[in-house]
């Protein structure tokens, strides 16, 4: 795919490991920015001091670990050794 000056060249298997780790991610963050506040209240402390920097940790974290986990199986659906 060209735009401009770039060009952005992404093999097939590459596409579809984002393609199916994007959804994923959305619903995981969604999930705990709902979630996590409750369980801050529930163990006693304070969730707009707490909530913010833990959900981003945990959504960084837990983006690396779907996706690389998401691209091992959609390579491994392609053919390809990891």
């Amino acid at each position: 795919m060209t735009c401009g000056h770039l060009d952005f060249a992404l093999a097939a298997s590459q596409s579809a490991a984002i393609l199916v780790t994007i959804p994923v991610l959305t619903v995981f963050a969604s999930g705990l920015g709902a979630a996590l506040p409750f369980a801050v209240t529930a163990l006693g402390a304070d969730p707009s001091i707490i909530a913010a920097p833990a959900m981003t940790t945990l959504v960084d974290v837990g983006g690396l670990l779907a996706y690389f986990l998401i691209a091992q199986l959609v390579f491994a659906a392609f053919g390809m050794k990891m």
